[in-house]
């Protein structure tokens, strides 16, 4: 009788590698992905509300459905605060003017907000799960549902102050771990831009500075740190 004395480990070790890789993958990014579908769900659920708008909704559609050069002369002489979004929704009413369609980029970025809630919780914890319930206790707050389906500038500006707060703990761990000059001045790039991008879509956006800043003197960051 003929014996089989083939080592069958290596194939074994093969297919062990990639399952790992795999099951690491889904622990990383399931929770961000269940957090932004969940608040994407939520905020398309009843998302024309029989075709009604509020005040600042009708504000929204009348400034956006303006030319370029009467757009313009809004921001210059009546409304500037809002100008950035203005000019984002001109161009997505490309797409449709219902109140559902207007609305649908409140509902992208507040999706996005959910899924950088997951990442901060995440970061700030060294836990998946603190991440994901952060995220859903998020997704599940009325005022945030509320927001996600307004045409106005405020869901996206959340999803940026989150996006740069981010940025801000990844680079301070980052320094930390003196990490390479090239990894922290592109931190700092996404996080100014960040800054810049929520300041012109609402400069309110810019109070929140005052609280980063609080932070980076509580985590003792250093100078580098404070002047960037």
């Amino acid at each position: 009788m003929a014996v089989n004395n083939r080592d069958t480990s290596v194939p074994v070790a093969r297919v062990a590698g990639p399952t790992r890789g795999a099951a690491r993958a889904a622990a990383r990014y399931a929770p961000v992905l269940a957090a932004a579908a969940t608040m994407a769900c939520f905020g398309a659920w009843g998302l024309a509300r029989y075709s009604a708008m509020g005040n600042d909704e009708v504000a929204s559609r009348w400034a956006a459905s303006l030319s370029l050069g009467q757009l313009a002369h809004l921001l210059r002489h009546v409304d500037a605060v809002h100008g950035l979004y203005y000019l984002m929704l001109h161009c997505w009413m490309a797409v449709g003017t219902s109140p559902a369609v207007l609305r649908i980029p409140s509902v992208i970025g507040m999706s996005a907000a959910a899924a950088l809630i997951v990442i901060l919780g995440r970061r700030l914890t060294g836990s998946g799960w603190a991440g994901l319930f952060a995220g859903l206790i998020m997704t599940t707050t009325t005022s945030v549902s509320f927001y996600a389906q307004t045409a106005r500038s405020y869901a996206l500006v959340f999803a940026c102050v989150l996006g740069q707060t981010v940025a801000l703990v990844s680079v301070l761990q980052a320094e930390q771990a003196r990490a390479d000059a090239g990894r922290l001045t592109r931190g700092w790039l996404v996080y100014g831009a960040l800054v810049t991008l929520g300041g012109c879509l609402n400069e309110m956006a810019l109070l929140v500075l005052a609280a980063q800043a609080i932070t980076i003197v509580l985590a003792g960051a250093g100078r580098r740190a404070a002047r960037h």
